[in-house]
């Protein structure tokens, strides 16, 4: 899924990503809520989304170092693979 950028004039664009005149100028995705430098990923939506805020909540991230969206993404990665897995077991039975 693509990012949903807020853009100059949206309604839910918020001060932290404007300048003094209001116009937009951090990139920052309103469905994943990932910013700059965090946009080189598909946007993964709202689960994605719920998923860093409940590893930052638990400071997951801690224990590895590692940034919240990059755990995430790895979890989102495995679920993924194991849909994959599981629908070749299925083929492989009929």
């Amino acid at each position: 899924m693509k990012h949903d950028l807020i853009r100059t004039g949206d309604a839910d664009s918020f001060r932290q990503i404007e300048d003094p005149n209001g116009e937009v100028v951090l990139s920052y995705c309103r469905r994943c809520r990932m910013g700059e430098g965090e946009l080189e990923k598909e946007c993964g939506g709202e689960f994605e989304m719920e998923l860093r805020q409940l590893i930052n909540k638990h400071s997951k991230e801690n224990e590895s170092d590692t940034p919240d969206y990059i755990l995430a993404g790895y979890l989102l990665n495995c679920l993924d693979a194991f849909t994959r897995a599981t629908q070749r077991r299925d083929d492989y039975k009929y």
